[in-house]
């Protein structure tokens, strides 16, 4: 009993140790460090894109100038690692008629994913998690379909994207092959431990 004893007691702590060492890459929270707005693409057409909130926020604003013709606002970046985008959308039209006229969508590699319900209330809002790979050009936008009776805003936040280990991050949890190697070091102190003399104990 002792020697199990001793043993589960050597690979806890052989584990807490791995989860509390920071893995290679971590999530970057916020428009900060890589994901600083002046490394964003903005192509605002005739609508605006706030950064004044970052890192905590950015806003993008569809246009509304008389036109009657349609526009895209959109704020692209460049992903330099892979892994998990994860961010929240707070949407509000001022719209005269329905949010089907000002909607908001996510990009990916130039392909839109509308989040915004056109048939739905003038406030929506939401969570999107999305797994990405290096160089793919990820991205918002806010459309207007007339630049007319007014716009909407949407305020993106909590934001957080993979990045190196060093930057405003938080480190991932330790991967589940770096436990079963604690877990063996564990095992293997223990073999060695029973193996010494009888008179070294």
């Amino acid at each position: 009993m002792n020697r199990v004893f001793r043993f589960f007691s050597c690979t806890t702590i052989a584990a807490v140790s791995v989860f509390l060492t920071p893995s290679l890459n971590a999530d970057i929270l916020g428009f900060q460090s890589d994901y600083a707005p002046a490394n964003w693409t903005s192509t605002p057409g005739t609508g605006s894109i706030d950064t004044t909130g970052a890192p905590t926020s950015i806003a993008l604003t569809s246009g509304d100038n008389g036109s009657s013709l349609p526009s895209n606002t959109d704020f692209t970046f460049t992903m330099l690692l892979p892994g998990t985008v994860n961010f929240r959308w707070d949407y509000v039209s001022s719209d005269l008629f329905v949010a089907a006229f000002d909607e908001f969508w996510y990009l990916v590699n130039g392909t839109p994913t509308k989040l915004t319900d056109p048939g739905g209330p003038d406030t929506q809002s939401g969570s999107v998690m999305l797994l990405l790979s290096a160089g793919d050009v990820f991205g918002f936008r806010q459309d207007t379909f007339d630049n007319d009776f007014g716009s909407a805003t949407t305020t993106i936040t909590l934001f957080s994207g993979p990045g190196p280990a060093g930057s405003t991050a938080v480190p991932e949890p330790a991967t589940a092959s770096l436990l079963g190697f604690a877990i063996l070091i564990g095992a293997f102190w223990q073999f060695f431990k029973r193996r010494q003399p009888a008179m070294s104990r």
